[in-house]
């Protein structure tokens, strides 16, 4: 019985130390453009930076954040969506949108009666003003809610 202590022991301090070194022990770090999403990666940066490209006053690039996208089947129909399309889908963030960056992680939940997380996904581009994909629009229950989304791009 010792034994099988030990080995979980053992097995616990390697899990351990491999973490450990895998840790990033260098300073680059990945800066990013708030205006126009150009992102650098400088090791030791000692200064502020700058966008090459707008002059706006470069971030430090967080680790991915992690999101819960919320779809109504009442309103639109993503199973058949996620069925016959392979293409990039489109969400509208109304809410945390600056937060949301390319690269973070996305977990696609249902609710109603049917509730739960049916997907898990990557930002593949920063939020921006983007019609709806003609291609995706046809998926929404009703055109009020296809309304919505033409709506709130036109306000922001």
């Amino acid at each position: 019985m010792s034994k099988v202590l030990n080995c979980q022991d053992d097995l616990s301090i390697s899990q351990f130390e491999v973490l450990e070194s895998s840790k990033n022990t260098d300073r680059t770090e990945e800066w990013e453009c708030r205006q126009c999403g150009e992102r650098i990666v400088q090791e030791k940066p000692n200064k502020l930076l700058f966008c090459s490209k707008c002059e706006t006053h470069l971030r430090l690039r967080s680790p991915p954040q992690h999101w819960l996208f919320q779809f109504n089947p009442s309103m639109y129909n993503w199973f058949e969506w996620i069925r016959n399309n392979k293409d990039t889908e489109q969400w509208l963030t109304s809410q945390h949108f600056k937060y949301i960056c390319e690269g973070d992680l996305v977990a696609i939940w249902a609710s109603g009666q049917q509730a739960g997380i049916y997907a898990m996904g990557q930002i593949v581009r920063n939020p921006g003003r983007i019609p709806l994909n003609p291609d995706q629009e046809k998926y929404y229950i009703s055109e009020k809610e296809v309304f919505k989304f033409r709506e709130k791009l036109a306000q922001s």
